[in-house]
């Protein structure tokens, strides 16, 4: 390094230190947004994947009524059901129509110790018995 007459040196050939702080302070502050950004991708992953794993378990529950012909009666009751390794609460609400043969059913799936916020909602109907194919 050489330096001048008055003995300040030419051509520095380094970072000071402020600017090697300032720098860091950059790096630290992209790298938290990254990571935030990176974190809040991952919490909505796994609320999608809760809200398909709940509107399964509601779909599983309309076809079992319908498979198995069942004639629901009106009123609420709640069940578990379990679909990917999670526990699920069902709330089935069933209510008459304006035709008596078909009855309304609302099924409503919360997970398992979280009774603050439905994942899904479905409405379907039921349709009555009366007709079976006979054996």
């Amino acid at each position: 390094m050489s330096r001048r007459a008055d003995g300040r040196r030419v051509g520095c050939a380094g970072l000071a230190l402020v600017e090697l702080l300032v720098a860091l302070v950059v790096l630290g502050v992209v790298l938290t947004a990254g990571w935030r950004a990176a974190s809040a991708a991952s919490e909505r992953q796994a609320l999608v994947r809760d809200r398909i794993y709940a509107q399964w378990v509601a779909q599983d529950a309309l076809a079992r009524l319908r498979a198995q012909r069942l004639w629901p009666a009106v009123g609420n009751r709640e069940y578990e059901a379990t679909q990917g390794g999670r526990a699920f609460v069902v709330r089935e609400q069933v209510t008459t129509t304006p035709n008596p043969a078909f009855r309304q059913v609302r099924l409503r799936v919360h997970e398992a110790g979280d009774s603050g916020q439905d994942l899904t909602e479905l409405v379907g109907f039921v349709r009555e018995p009366g007709d079976r194919p006979r054996s």
